[in-house]
């Protein structure tokens, strides 16, 4: 991921601020993406469920993994609708926790308002020039998904996917792929787990530093 708290260093002000975060959470939500596309598999058939520890969980409920050999993976990116599902998903909850983190960290209202311009301003921008194919409606629709009231925190560190943010996001691609259901190995070589904890504390981390510092 390589975010560090020093980028608030070098920036003049919470607008340049929300930019570099916003180029952040492009990268490593495309990082994201691509990691859930070769952690994924299909399932001809209906499921409710989109998240297994591993290949071989999801292998015994029926599931087809797109990688069946860690020693000759398959691209981690193509043209197809779940490869743009899949980035479009990692960069929305990439962005949505820099959204929550300076939410829960900013004191002043109009720095708040400032960071959220540039980050989504950014975001966008950078997201054009990097995954040209990704559609910002599609990412507006991951950006703005409705979370069940049941689902109160952004990420489960004990078991990412699960009664989080992130897996209501997970079960948007599967919703969204109509041709099959999708599911995410979440251990392993090619699991998210330490993908999206890793972003979530380095994420929060950063900005808390950089709000407490700059009197944000």
């Amino acid at each position: 991921m390589g975010l560090r708290s020093w980028l608030a260093k070098n920036v003049a002000g919470v607008e340049a601020y929300g930019g570099v975060m916003g180029r952040e959470s492009v990268k490593n939500g495309l990082a994201i993406g691509r990691t859930l596309y070769l952690g994924h598999g299909t399932h001809s058939g209906k499921s409710s469920r989109c998240v297994f520890e591993s290949a071989e969980s999801m292998i015994s409920e029926g599931y087809t993994v797109y990688c069946a050999d860690n020693n000759k993976m398959p691209p981690n990116e193509d043209s197809s609708q779940l490869s743009v599902l899949t980035r479009t998903a990692g960069v929305a909850f990439a962005a949505l926790i820099a959204n929550n983190a300076a939410h829960c960290c900013f004191a002043n209202p109009e720095n708040l308002g400032s960071f959220h311009r540039t980050l989504g301003s950014s975001t966008a921008s950078c997201l054009k020039e990097n995954s040209p194919d990704i559609p910002m409606e599609l990412l507006q629709q991951f950006g703005s998904l409705q979370v069940p009231p049941t689902v109160t925190i952004a990420l489960n560190p004990e078991k990412p996917g699960t009664d989080d943010l992130f897996g209501v996001i997970l079960g948007e691609i599967s919703n969204l792929h109509r041709l099959a259901s999708v599911g995410f190995m979440r251990r392993g070589i090619l699991g998210f787990d330490h993908w999206v904890v890793s972003l979530v504390e380095e994420t929060t981390s950063a900005i808390q530093k950089a709000a407490n510092e700059f009197g944000w």
